[in-house]
């Protein structure tokens, strides 16, 4: 595939001109539809919602009956031959957000214990891992450094206590714009903190986001980032209704996603509601916990396929969506297939030219997977490599002054692809040293899969020493190299914290910054409570981390918003870092010539090679006077 990167200003803002006639003709109905006037968006519009709030709702399953039946739109799709690629269309809703009539509707949880979305889901079992047989890996991951490279920024809570646990965050970072999702709630803030929309992701909305395009009572595992490829931003939901009884009609399972016409999040948005009903064989299947992934040509969508007549599991399914007509508004074009042998699969968001898409997983307990789809666009199939990485074991619960959190497993939390190197985290636990750790990975795809065979880099754990256990991470580059990494952190006697630290280039392999806690919870925590953190890159410098994280107060859960960035080098030169290039310079420089070892753009080592030398003395002298 092409995968030339655009700027920021290879005119998003121009798409809805390209759209014509026809489409504006369908926007005019959709706004008609909904019937609403329009409102001023800085309004501070409050709204309660009632029959459907969380806690007075009962079964929000029970509000899809006799609504809207993707059976009816499109055919199953049979994925039982290995192999086997299913093909589909669906036509977009489009909506403008700014004439929903409240622009901030602040759902109130109201009295009670919070809804778990697990409860409303069809019965399914968990996965095991399988472990090899004979000896575990000998590899070991490195640790933590005691300086962390390190600039904190703005931060600013996020969507707060909705009702439903776990809350599962994610957030896309645009140019002005930060989007945050929860179970079951999107809001659009700036990069100050500044809530400009918010509302439900289902019908319990007035109206919800996705409720214009036909989603019901019951949306689960959002997911949002924004492709810089294109300037725009996307949102992801799954859905399952039904009693899983194959000849029933209501039988549902929807993947719906919306994708914004530019930069800005308010305003129009193209949303994609289709079918996500798998057969193999005779046996149903529904998509769960899912991978959201991008690059500069498709858009991917991945799962665990679940069974809905059954109690089976048929492997991952990748859905791949042709990101072209998605960007006008047209008719999306997918393409669906699935492996049997992995499973909680997670998207690479993709930087640079990718002649594949790629994505990882754990299959054993000292492996890591790392897949590749091949021609997604034309002929997609899946060819995946275990990798051997430091053995781990299995998870369980993290504790908390309020009780145990549950660490979610040994699944992937997020993937980063950058210019041949793919990073990704997850949780693992340390018999040696009786925690959960926050584990990371880099490594090196080459030309794989045309030729070679990837290779690990580096990995590191971060291990705070003691009691205190480390989870939940996620993990992103930036133009330079670096790496940004959040993650959340307990003890017995330690509410839950949110943690971010950072990696540059020349450290020590597998060794990251020691992390700095940028919020804290007020109260303890317990259960199926958080699931992940989610990072991402700004698209204005693609150098500022921007992560989201998750605390719990008297009122309940909260999400937090953190920008944070590796400082920049120091002016070359200058050496007491006064602000000029003189001969104070000069004798810290002679003092240390001929050193070597040092940390890279420190003690006089200007090219960051770890020496002093003479190379490094003809940039000094290149900078004499030049510092401002």
């Amino acid at each position: 595939m092409n995968h030339a990167e655009n700027g920021r200003g290879t005119g998003a803002r121009r798409i809805a001109g390209w759209v014509g006639w026809g489409t504006i003709v369908c926007l005019a109905i959709v706004m008609a539809f909904v019937s609403r006037p329009a409102v001023d968006p800085e309004g501070p519009n409050v709204r309660t919602p009632g029959a459907l709030a969380p806690q007075g709702m009962g079964d929000p399953r029970a509000a899809h009956a006799g609504s809207w039946n993707p059976r009816g739109v499109l055919p199953l799709e049979d994925l039982t031959e290995a192999g086997a690629v299913a093909r589909g269309v669906v036509v977009p809703s489009i909506i403008d957000t700014r004439t929903f009539p409240e622009q901030i509707q602040r759902v109130d949880p109201g009295p009670g214990e919070p809804l778990r979305g697990g409860m409303f889901l069809p019965k399914h079992e968990s996965i095991e891992l399988g472990r090899r047989a004979g000896e575990r890996s000998s590899l070991t991951a490195g640790g933590l450094r005691g300086v962390s490279a390190i600039e904190i920024g703005r931060g600013f809570t996020g969507i707060t206590n909705t009702g439903w646990t776990p809350p599962d965050p994610s957030l896309a970072v645009g140019p002005d714009h930060v989007v945050v999702t929860v179970n079951q709630s999107v809001a659009f803030q700036t990069k100050d903190g500044v809530t400009q929309f918010a509302a439900p992701l289902n019908s319990s909305g007035s109206p919800g986001f996705f409720e214009p395009v036909g989603a019901q009572g019951f949306t689960f595992d959002p997911k949002c980032f924004y492709d810089h490829h294109a300037d725009r931003f996307v949102i992801l939901a799954l859905e399952v209704y039904g009693t899983g009884t194959v000849t029933e009609t209501d039988d549902e399972a929807t993947i719906t996603f919306a994708v914004s016409d530019d930069d800005d999040p308010n305003g129009v948005w193209f949303k994609y509601r289709t079918n996500a009903v798998i057969t193999v064989g005779s046996d149903t299947f529904w998509w769960d916990y899912p991978g959201f992934g991008f690059d500069a040509d498709a858009i991917y969508v991945t799962g665990n396929l679940f069974g809905l007549n059954n109690n089976g599991f048929a492997g991952a399914g990748f859905r791949v969506f042709d990101k072209a007509p998605l960007l006008t508004g047209s008719p999306a074009t997918f393409s669906t297939l699935r492996d049997g042998n992995l499973s909680s699969v997670q998207c690479a968001q993709h930087f640079g030219s990718n002649a594949q898409a790629f994505f990882t997983c754990v299959r054993f307990f000292d492996t890591m997977t790392v897949i590749a789809l091949q021609n997604p666009l034309t002929l997609p199939s899946v060819v995946f490599v275990d990798l051997a990485v430091p053995s781990f074991d299995s998870t369980g619960e993290a504790p908390t002054p309020g009780g145990d959190v549950d660490t979610v497993g040994l699944r992937v939390m997020n993937t980063h692809w950058r210019d041949g190197a793919l990073t990704t985290c997850h949780t693992v636990f340390s018999n040696t040293l009786g925690v959960h750790l926050a584990r990371w990975y880099e490594f090196d795809l080459g030309s794989w899969p045309t030729s070679g065979s990837p290779s690990l880099v580096q990995s590191g754990d971060i291990a705070l020493g003691g009691s205190d256990e480390t989870y939940f991470p996620a993990i992103y580059s930036d133009a330079s190299g670096n790496l940004g990494l959040v993650c959340a952190s307990s003890s017995a006697s330690e509410n839950v914290r949110m943690l971010v630290t950072t990696r540059q280039p020349g450290d020590p392999a597998g060794t990251m910054g020691a992390p700095v806690e940028v919020s804290q919870g007020a109260n303890g925590s317990s259960g199926r409570w958080g699931d992940y953190y989610d990072i991402a890159i700004d698209p204005l410098d693609d150098r500022t981390f921007w992560a989201i994280g998750e605390t719990q107060e008297a009122f309940g859960w909260a999400t937090f918003v953190q920008e944070f960035r590796v400082p920049a080098p120091p002016c070359y030169g200058d050496l007491d870092f006064d602000g000029d290039v003189d001969v104070l310079d000069f004798g810290f420089f002679a003092a240390n010539f001929g050193d070597f070892g040092f940390p890279p753009f420190t003690n006089g080592d200007h090219d960051g090679d770890g020496d002093v030398d003479v190379l490094d003395f003809g940039l000094f002298a290149a900078s004499l006077g030049l510092c401002p």
